[in-house]
Formats: C-alpha cells, structure tokens, sequence
C-alpha cells in the first residue's frame, strides 16, 4: 500500500472548499485499494486510465477535484475482459468485486471493486485502511470499440436500444408487482416474454432461470458491446453514453497508451492524449474549475453513517469521553433562566469535521454572552478509543481539538451534563444540537428543537429560532476563511543574467509548458508550433524572459511517438538550450515556477490553476493558431 505523510489528512482548503481529516482517510484508502489494482494489472499487462472527474483532477490539481470523493478509471475492450478474469481470480479474497458476471443482483455496466461491504471501526482494520471506516474502492468503466462500417453500428445500437426497452419492461412488471402484492398484468408478462424471445433469436443469448432477467440482460448488453474488433473501429465509447449522445466518443488511438501524472502522493495513469480527451468531455476549457456537486451526495459516506448514532449515540450517559471529562447529571434550573440543552454527536461531527471546532466555539461564545438569559448544558459526545471502535484512529486531530474545547468550557465553570433521555428532556426548555432519538424526544415532549446546520453561522441560526434581538452578528460570527501567506520571490541565481532589460528593469517572465498530450496527439503539427511559439518568443525577448519547462511525461511517452518526431523534439529542446536566451527548466517544482511567472503560455497544467489563482495572467495554447 502506498504510504501518506501525516500532514495529508489534515484538513485543507482548495478553491475555496475544505476537505476534511476524514475525507482525506477516505482518499488514501481508495488510493490504498488502487495500487492493488495497479499491481494486478502490472502482473497481466493491462493498461487502465484515469476517467471521468478523476482524470480531471489529475491534469488540473494533481490529484483529486476538491469536491470529488471517488475515483474512476478505464480500460479499453480486450484490457477489461483480462481484468474481469484476473480481479475475479487473485483479489476475491480481499475486496468485493461487483459486476454483472459477479453478482447477481448487479445491474451495472460496470465494476466497482470495494474493500467491505460495511462500515468497520475496528482497530487492525482502520490500521490497514489508512484510518478509514467506510467501504471504498475504485469503479471500472469499460470503453468499447465503434464500428466503423455505419451499417454495423446501427446494427449494433439497435440491439442495445432493445436490451435497454427490455430491461424497463422488466423493471415496470417489477415495480407494478411490488406496489400492487400481485404479479404484473398479463399484457406486461407477454410483451417481456416476446422481447425476450426476440433478444434470443437475434443474439443466441440464453435466458436461463438462476438470475434475475434485469442482471442477464446487463450481461447480454456488455457482450453485445465487445462484438467490434479494434481493426474495425476509430472510434471507442462507453455505450450507455454513446447511445444518448453520438458526439461522446474517442479516438482509439486516444485511449491506447498511458502515462503517469502526479496524483496526490502517488501517480496516476492517464491516456496519453488526455488534452483530447478531457476537451471532448468537458469542453476546451476543463482547466477553469467549476465547483460542482457529482452524480452522488458529498460526501459518499453520509449515507453510510445513518445508523452510527445508534451504535455510538444511543442512551446518552456521557460515556467516558476525552481527557477524563464526564458529565454530572443534569439539575433541574433554579434561577429562571432557559435551559438550553446543546448535544453534538459522533456521527454529525464525522460528516461535517472540518467546521466543527469554528461552530461550536462560536456557539459556546454566544451563550456566555448571554448568560443572564440562558443556561447551557452540553452533551457531549465520547469518540470511543478501544479495539472494537477505534474512533481515535479515525479522526485524530478532530478529536484532539474538540477535546482541547471541551477542557476549556469545563474549566471556564461550563455545565457538561450526562443522563437518560426522560431526564435530559425534563430537565431542559430548548434543545439545540444533532438530529437523533434525543431530539425526536424533545418534538414528542412539545419542546422547542433547533437541528444545527454545522455550515451555516451561528449568529443566523440563534438569532431566528430564539428571537435574539441585540446580538452583535460580528461578534460571533465564524472564523473567516484565512488569507494566503505573502510569498516573496526568489529569482534563481542561473535565471539573473537574462531577467533585466537594459535599463536595468525586470523582464516579464513567461512560463511555457507543452505536454505529452499534445505531442502525442498532434504529432508534426505541434512540432511546427513550438518551433512558432520560440520564434514568437525570440523575437520579443528583450521584454519577455521565456522559461520552457518540458512536462516530465513527455519521457514516458516516447515509446509512442514517432521515432523520427521525438529526435526532431529533442533537436528543438537542445537548440534552444544552447542558445542562451531563454530559460530551459526541467527541475523545478511547477509551484516554484508558478510562483516566478509573471504569466502562463502553453498546454493544460496543474500550473494553470496556480497562476490564475495568483491572479496572474493564462492564455491555453491553441494548435491551429500560429
């Protein structure tokens, strides 16, 4: 398994959105889960790729989009039928391989590969999965060849039109039985039994009694897709997209061959035209990040942690929480202030970790403002440590800052209170907090109850639902977001001779990167735009200091370029090495880079996203434009 440095799970902010300690766990567990897959696809020779969001982020952040929480990889045909066999094989032990030829119930066009199949707090578990409770794993999307022969694809897709208007009959007898406590109506049973005798007759696929039609039926469509040899197509598709959208497909020779790119702190395969591919998903301008929400809620694992509150929650003693503090029994007020009962929970925190500590802080700050009028008790919850339910591996630093607070509120004389729920409800006039049994107990008591929203301010939500009229909103609200730290530039001492005019002004320095991609995919036609792009640049370079830094991909790529293109790429580096009047860089760290440049020429780069958001100035080069 790959290794992490303990300051990668802290929580970070990119592009304005934080990923949590525990987001974090999860990512290197998935990662975790992919170097398996690597090193399985290492034994046999299958070539895999990052897809979808994942190849995105890999090209744009080196590493994961922000506000993603998986990752998604490729395979082209024959590469995904070895790997089907293989994972099936020689991983079976380990993870939960899901696919329509594993599982019955499966009903997907694709893999995913998981860890387990439950959440697991336990203490060798968290150890071996990097801290991460949650199922995770990698989805295996295959990418199939497109007749080239138009009276074969038609062919083709008219096949798969029918799988897909079978499988809806199927699923409407289904829903229609379920929903009535009958079998479906005979018109619906017969127009099923005719397509499916259809189906037989036009495929020679057998429809057997051992699985469900809907999962026979996938199958049947992932064959009827592999029916293209490579020699017939110069085009690949995921079908299921292909077919609602013919514009949403590749080359092959696109998806054919791979590099490596930075990915977090490891490496990802990409496909070595992956400037082509990400432009053919999502547009000429993919380096722009957009924040978007995915095809499934942020993040994956709130789903997951539904029950926890029963397994961590439940009875409401105070356990023995963090650095010895346990609650008194809650008394009953004797001064006439409200009592506002304030209740955080495990489960909560662990979704929202990351605005935890500012919430509660700003929170405590209000009621002791406004201690005349209200007296807090907190429940607070214990974050277990033993081997069954290892939480002290799972969220370390939050639970080593809510501790801190929790020490704090205590010794500044706060009420930290335990007790059963009749008591916790009698006691108390208002509860403010987590959802769970405890408030549900309050709404059936007739109390008033405030469900906390961890990412909106305190300020808002205490002023509406106790009408607080005299709150200073400034005062408690947040904690804003911190301001990046001032960098001063370092000009390299190799980089002085050329940064000065003659008047002794600086030059403006111009970060050039061109890629694997494009030299892959343009092949003699980007070798004449660097050639365009020099001359550009040689001609303004009494005002312009140009710094050329060759993507290291480029190394990985040569076996698939054009023996003579590379030697007439390298002549081009070298000529213009030796010439002397611009910057030739190979070493530094495109941060670094980034940080010197005034403004950015070139193709896709994470070196993008760090200029523009400097603030500095980018423009993409264009391989049609001189």
């Amino acid at each position: 398994m790959p290794s992490f440095s303990d300051s990668f799970y802290n929580n970070e902010d990119r592009n304005g959105f934080v990923i949590s300690e525990i987001m974090k766990r999860s990512w290197a567990a998935d990662l975790s889960a992919l170097q398996d897959i690597k090193d399985l696809c290492s034994r046999h020779s299958i070539r895999f790729f990052a897809a979808y969001g994942t190849l995105l982020g890999t090209v744009r952040e080196c590493g994961y989009i922000p506000w993603d929480d998986d990752i998604d990889i490729g395979m082209v045909r024959d590469d995904y039928i070895t790997f089907l066999d293989a994972v099936s094989t020689e991983l079976e032990d380990k993870y939960d391989v899901m696919n329509p030829y594993t599982k019955p119930w499966y009903c997907m066009n694709f893999s995913h590969i998981s860890n387990n199949n439950d959440l697991c707090f336990e203490r060798e578990y968290l150890k071996r999965w990097k801290g991460c409770p949650f199922p995770v794993g990698p989805d295996v999307y295959p990418y199939y060849y497109i007749p080239r022969d138009p009276a074969e694809e038609e062919y083709i897709m008219n096949l798969l039109e029918k799988v897909d208007s079978t499988m809806a009959l199927c699923r409407q007898s289904a829903a229609l039985s379920a929903a009535s406590g009958f079998d479906a109506s005979a018109d619906l049973n017969e127009a099923t039994a005719i397509a499916l005798v259809e189906l037989q007759n036009a495929t020679g696929f057998e429809f057997g009694t051992d699985r469900p039609l809907d999962n026979q039926l996938e199958i049947l469509y992932d064959q009827i897709c592999r029916l293209t040899e490579p020699e017939d197509a110069d085009y690949m598709a995921r079908y299921d997209e292909y077919a609602k959208n013919r514009r949403k497909k590749f080359r092959k020779e696109w998806l054919e061959n791979v590099v490596e790119l930075p990915f977090e702190e490891t490496f990802m395969p990409v496909p070595a035209a992956y400037d082509a591919v990400l432009k053919a998903r999502f547009g000429a301008g993919y380096m722009m990040p957009r924040q978007e929400r995915g095809a499934h809620d942020y993040p994956f694992f709130k789903k997951q942690l539904g029950n926890l509150g029963e397994r961590l929650d439940v009875g409401y003693t105070a356990t023995e929480p963090l650095h010895g503090i346990k609650g008194e029994r809650i008394r009953k007020n004797v001064d006439g202030r409200i009592t506002v009962l304030l209740h955080t929970t495990v489960s909560a925190m662990m979704i929202y970790n990351e605005y935890v500590p500012d919430k509660i802080r700003t929170i405590l700050r209000f009621f002791a403002d406004h201690s005349s009028k209200f007296r807090l008790c907190w429940l607070a919850a214990g974050f277990p440590a033993t081997d069954d339910m290892a939480m002290d591996l799972v969220a370390p630093q939050l639970i080593a800052e809510y501790g801190g607070i929790l020490a704090e509120f205590e010794g500044s004389g706060g009420e930290l209170v335990s007790g059963d729920i009749s008591d916790l409800v009698e006691a108390s006039d208002v509860y403010y907090g987590d959802e769970g049994k405890l408030a549900e107990a309050f709404e059936a008591a007739g109390k008033p109850v405030y469900l906390q929203d961890y990412r909106e301010k305190a300020a808002k939500e205490l002023c509406g639902f106790l009408n607080i009229n005299d709150t200073n909103e400034e005062d408690i609200a947040a904690v804003s977001e911190g301001v990046p730290e001032h960098r001063d530039i370092e000009y390299p001492k190799e980089w002085q001779a050329l940064l000065y005019k003659q008047d002794g002004s600086r030059k403006k320095v111009v970060l050039y990167i061109n890629s694997a991609s494009t030299l892959v995919q343009y092949g003699d036609k980007m070798a004449e735009k660097l050639k365009s792009v020099l001359k550009t640049f040689f001609e303004n370079k009494e005002d312009i200091l140009l710094i050329w830094h060759p993507h290291e991909a480029i190394g990985q790529a040569v076996g698939m370029l054009d023996q003579d293109l590379y030697k007439e790429y390298q002549n081009i580096l070298e000529e213009y090495g030796k010439a002397g009047w611009g910057i030739l860089d190979e070493d530094m760290d495109t941060a670094d880079l980034a940080g010197c440049a005034d403004a950015y020429y070139g193709d896709a780069d994470p070196a993008v996203e760090q200029m523009r958001k400097a603030g500095k100035p980018v423009m993409i080069a264009d391989i049609e434009v001189k």
